[in-house]
């Protein structure tokens, strides 16, 4: 059981099983009655119970492999292939050499990252397969522009909010966004483009706002961090020369007087580093724009 370890092993699979033992039974999958004097299994957003590639997991380890506790490893398994097929895809029309693409692929789905989180937080792999395909069917909208494709785009990104995180659901969203005004800004009609691309936006609030609203109510009652965005924003954990070193450098090379994320002291400590690799996206994104 390689990916069901830590968290997958103490609370998600066993909160998924019980969650999907009431959806199958008949039941809305509302309160997980085992643990922490009962506590809630849909709203919170990390069961993703009704995320199509979770169902087909469960059902296939239930019904065919007759063992429950695979269910996390069918369900990463199947999120490997669905990302090695979509990053391929997402690179052939891009780079010529196909020796260098199926390295990419394998490069980017066997990273160590992915699989080491995985085991811990199932919710992180499905981002392998849902990005790129993302950003395919983002493309095929700047080239089309076709109402079609901007709704298919709408209701593929809010099955993606559901497979377990709105973190990674957010992030992915965001650099979506940016790659969508670099591509479009490289072309005319501007205002067409971005017309469908609100259009897709809707769609996905529509898909995704039953477990949205749910989500954005359980934040009140959260006694982890800093439940309102904006005191979240207006607090800042650290200095600006905190931020900005850290931003450039991972730990540790540089400390700051608080850490990114919030962790007990008997973790090591998570410094801001992600902003590094998004310089390298925006360099990226403006060689593509001047090209």
């Amino acid at each position: 059981y390689n990916f069901t370890k830590d968290d997958n092993f103490a609370q998600f699979l066993p909160v998924l099983l019980e969650g999907f033992e009431q959806l199958f039974s008949g039941h809305f999958p509302q309160i997980n009655l085992h643990q922490f004097t009962r506590s809630p299994i849909f709203e919170t957003g990390t069961y993703a119970i009704f995320y199509p590639p979770m169902i087909i997991s469960y059902l296939t380890s239930h019904y065919i492999m007759k063992n429950d506790f695979l269910t996390l490893e069918i369900f990463a398994f199947l999120h490997l292939i669905l990302g090695f097929t979509a990053t391929s895809i997402f690179l052939f029309n891009k780079i010529r050499n196909r020796k260098i693409i199926f390295l990419a692929s394998l490069a980017f789905i066997f990273s160590g990252y992915v699989l080491i989180a995985t085991s811990i937080w199932y919710y992180v792999i499905p981002t392998i397969f849902f990005f790129p395909s993302i950003l395919i069917i983002e493309e095929r909208l700047i080239r089309k522009k076709t109402l079609n494709v901007a709704v298919f785009l709408g209701l593929f990104r809010g099955i993606y909010f559901y497979s377990g995180n709105a973190q990674y659901f957010a992030f992915a969203t965001f650099f979506e966004l940016i790659y969508f005004l670099f591509l479009s800004l490289r072309e005319k009609n501007f205002s067409k483009k971005f017309e469908l691309l609100c259009v897709s936006l809707i769609v996905t609030l529509i898909i995704s706002f039953p477990l949205l609203f749910s989500q954005l109510i359980s934040l009140k009652e959260s006694t982890r961090g800093v439940s309102n965005p904006l005191n979240y924003l207006l607090t800042l954990p650290s200095t600006l020369t905190d931020i900005v070193l850290g931003s450039l450098f991972i730990y540790p090379l540089v400390k700051s007087n608080s850490s990114f994320a919030y962790a007990p002291p008997s973790f090591i400590q998570i410094y801001y580093s992600g902003t590094l690799f998004s310089i390298f996206f925006f360099i990226g994104g403006f060689y593509l724009i001047w090209k």
